[in-house]
C-alpha cells in the first residue's frame, strides 16, 4: 500500500450503509411474506408467531450483512489491490464455494415440505443475496492473510534475516 492511501474517507459507513440495510431487510421481508397466503395451510403456517419471529430475524440477518458487506468494502479495496488480482480472484472464489456448500448442505430454517409456496427457493434466494454483501468481510480476511504473508516475505528479505525471521548473529 501507498502512503496516499490513508487519504481515503471510510466511503462504506455512514447514511449509505444504513439505507442499504433498511432496503434489504425490507426487501427480505417482502421476498418471505411472499406466498403466505396461497392456501389455507400456508394462512395458517404464516400466521404462527414463530413465522413472524423468523421472518423478523431473517431481515435483522440481511440488514447486518448490508451493513457489514457495505462498511468493509473499501478496506476489501485496498487489500484487493495491495494483494493484486490473483489473489483477489481465488479469495472471493474460496467464498462462493464456501456459500455453495452452505446452501448444498447447510441446515434448513424450515422443514422440507414447508407449506409456503416456493419457500425455499425464496430462502435461497435470500441467503445467496446476503451472501453477496458479506463477501468483502469473508474475502478480506483470506486477503489479510495473503498481505501479510507478502509482508513478511519482504521484511525478510530487505532485512537479510535468515530461517525463522533471525538475522545474522
Amino acid at each position: 500500500m501507498q502512503a496516499d492511501d490513508t487519504s481515503i474517507p471510510p466511503s462504506g459507513s455512514g447514511r449509505a450503509s444504513l439505507v442499504a440495510a433498511l432496503a434489504l431487510a425490507a426487501t427480505t421481508l417482502l421476498l418471505l411474506r411472499l406466498g403466505s397466503g396461497h392456501t389455507a395451510e400456508s394462512r395458517r403456517f404464516a400466521a404462527l408467531p414463530q413465522f413472524s419471529a423468523w421472518t423478523w430475524a431473517y431481515a435483522a440477518y440481511a440488514a447486518a450483512a448490508a451493513a457489514v458487506g457495505l462498511a468493509t468494502l473499501p478496506a476489501f479495496r485496498l487489500l484487493g489491490q495491495a494483494a493484486g488480482r490473483r489473489a483477489t480472484i481465488w479469495a472471493v472464489a474460496a467464498w462462493a464455494v464456501v456459500g455453495l456448500l452452505i446452501v448444498r448442505f447447510g441446515p434448513r430454517a424450515l422443514p422440507a415440505h414447508s407449506p409456503l409456496w416456493l419457500q425455499d427457493e425464496r430462502v435461497t434466494v435470500a441467503n445467496v443475496v446476503c451472501g453477496i454483501f458479506v463477501t468483502p468481510s469473508f474475502a478480506g480476511l483470506l486477503l489479510v492473510q495473503t498481505r501479510l504473508s507478502a509482508l513478511r516475505r519482504e521484511n525478510t528479505i530487505q532485512g537479510g534475516c535468515g530461517e525463522g525471521g533471525r538475522g545474522r548473529r
